[in-house]
């Protein structure tokens, strides 16, 4: 996949030589910032000379997060209202999603207009411009869009390319400040409604899943007004964001281009989708799948730490349990908690390695063939022979892992694309999907794990 991407990339720009690139990738959820920085890694180790602007919206993520110094970074501390207001939210939209089946419309409403204020804020976040031939370096503070002087000193650059998530107009207004002739677009889920509406592709609601859609590309009259409703409410929550991120350029520099006629623009759109998993639809030529592009078979990637080997020969059979990095185990209601651990518990002969994030909270509880650890090497578990299968959120990094490693799962979608995702793993025949609230019943869950480990048909091969 790396190499369909290096393709692409180079057809795009001309001879295979450096090239100036910019790419903008704030903190604010974890895997979306993961993925703009592999992306950003890829190009620097093909030997171009790559920049990254990076508002720190999120500073608990900015440290948590490792980059690797194959490229140039501009942090910033980024807007701390920006920041407060974002942790708020988290603590009131994130840590109630194991209990809230779906957000009422006042509630969605509130969440849309909050983040829109984060959005907004970050967009006049300052930023440190470092020197010439340093990683990481302190010369000057700035603002983004206000301070004429970095805007100018960003212009004398002469990228010859500039990238950002497609959900981030900012970006896209900051490279046509900077007039960047070749712009690319990049999804981290699926290709929104939004985002195909701006550069002219077809959504076709009537039988391809959008980003939020509940069900799979099987659907009844139901499910496709379902798909309808979702996906014009997606679209409003981002045409609303990309309202208050254009108005912070209005203020400084009088008219300026809408979000569309910024997208459409773009040389490329780059989807974190795989053709081979995803549902079959129509795409316009500029539109290039790249789902997989990281899951290398490097050393890096399938080289499994030896302090797991214990873990993993310990029974025949073992399991993975993670939801990811944003949604927490210990956020878990206790009945689910208890569900999960009474499964376990019923099942001697197999190893569950669980991702948690206070172990020592739960050790007293858990039964001898439960293994707590707050990381697991994921990629790597999942390469190995000896995992039995996957218990996961379903969210889409972790869908193309399970895909590219041939493992089959056990779906729990949470919020947001889960549930595509699950539904497209499944259609492969290569998950169960359960509710959230099967986690509190013990037999639901115990014939779920015990048809995963018996039936060879979950087993995905690509």
């Amino acid at each position: 996949m790396n190499g369909i991407f290096a393709i692409y990339f180079h057809l795009l720009i001309g001879a295979v030589s450096p090239y100036k690139i910019l790419v903008y990738n704030p903190f604010m959820l974890p895997s979306h910032v993961r993925f703009l920085d592999k992306l950003a890694d890829v190009l620097a180790d093909g030997g171009h000379d790559v920049t990254v602007l990076m508002p720190e919206l999120d500073r608990d993520l900015a440290q948590s997060i490792k980059l690797k110094d194959s490229k140039r970074i501009l942090r910033s501390k980024g807007d701390i209202r920006a920041y407060q207001l974002l942790k708020e939210e988290e603590k009131g939209t994130f840590n109630k999603v194991w209990t809230v089946s779906s957000p009422s419309p006042l509630s969605l409403l509130r969440v849309t207009r909050k983040l829109a204020k984060v959005l907004e804020w970050q967009c006049e976040s300052k930023f440190v411009l470092p020197s010439r031939n340093l990683i990481f370096a302190v010369v000057n503070v700035t603002a983004l869009i206000n301070d004429d002087q970095l805007v100018q000193k960003l212009t004398e650059e002469k990228y010859d390319v500039a990238i950002s998530e497609a959900c981030f107009a900012c970006g896209f207004g900051l490279f046509d400040l900077l007039n960047v002739s070749t712009t690319i677009a990049v999804e981290s889920h699926t290709i929104s409604g939004l985002l195909s509406e701006a550069i002219g592709e077809p959504s076709l609601l009537s039988f391809v899943p959008g980003v939020l859609s509940t069900a799979g590309d099987n659907m009844t009259v139901r499910d496709k007004l379902q798909n309808i409703i979702s996906t014009t409410v997606y679209k409003f929550m981002y045409s609303y964001f990309f309202y208050k991120e254009r108005a912070v350029f209005e203020r400084k520099y009088g008219s300026f281009k809408d979000y569309n006629e910024l997208i459409a623009e773009t040389s490329y759109v780059f989807i974190n989708a795989n053709p081979y998993l995803d549902y079959p639809r129509p795409v316009l030529p500029k539109t290039v799948m790249i789902g997989g592009f990281a899951a290398s078979k490097s050393e890096e990637n399938t080289k499994l730490p030896q302090e797991w080997d214990s873990v993993l020969d310990a029974r025949d059979h073992t399991v993975l349990v993670s939801f990811g990095s944003i949604f927490k185990s210990i956020d878990m209601p206790n009945d689910f908690k208890r569900g999960l651990l009474d499964t376990f518990a019923s099942m001697p002969n197999v190893t569950f390695i669980w991702k948690y994030e206070n172990p020592n909270a739960l050790a007293a509880s858990v039964s001898e063939n439960v293994h707590l650890s707050t990381w697991v090497p994921q990629a790597q578990l999942l390469k190995d022979s000896r995992l039995s299968f996957f218990l996961t959120h379903g969210g889409l990094a972790s869908t193309n892992e399970i895909a590219y490693a041939g493992k089959p799962a056990i779906v729990v979608p949470l919020i947001g694309d889960q549930t595509r995702n699950a539904n497209m793993l499944a259609r492969q025949g290569g998950a169960l999907i359960l509710h959230k609230r099967d986690l509190s019943d013990v037999k639901r869950l115990t014939d779920a794990f015990k048809e995963m480990l018996g039936k060879s048909r979950f087993v995905l091969v690509y």
